[in-house]
């Protein structure tokens, strides 16, 4: 099953080769007036995705640069990945080691 949507890029400006783009993510209240970002974006729609659910042993990491694993426990329930404390105190924190265990990586 596959499913389009509309995707934005970060145009190729001259001012990015010195100048890397930034956003201000806090609110404007709390900055003074100015430029927020200098980023400059551009659509592209009719981006395909597909469902690699049947398909993701096609898929590694030497290969593809990803791979979809099953190895990585799931440290919280459906429910709790929208917390963002509890995704970043404990599913980041513990997903490191289970990408060293799946690589079998030394450090």
């Amino acid at each position: 099953m596959a499913t389009t949507s509309t995707l934005w890029y970060l145009k190729n400006l001259p001012l990015y080769r010195d100048v890397k783009p930034y956003v201000v993510n806090i609110p404007l209240s709390h900055i003074p007036s100015g430029q927020r970002t200098n980023q400059e974006c551009y659509p592209q729609s009719n981006i395909k995705f597909n469902n690699i659910r049947l398909s993701k042993s096609t898929f590694n990491l030497d290969a593809h640069g990803f791979e979809v694993s099953t190895q990585i426990p799931l440290f919280l329930n459906y429910e709790e990945f929208n917390e963002a404390d509890k995704v970043r105190d404990i599913y980041c924190r513990g997903t490191p080691s289970s990408l060293k265990l799946s690589r079998k990586a030394k450090r």
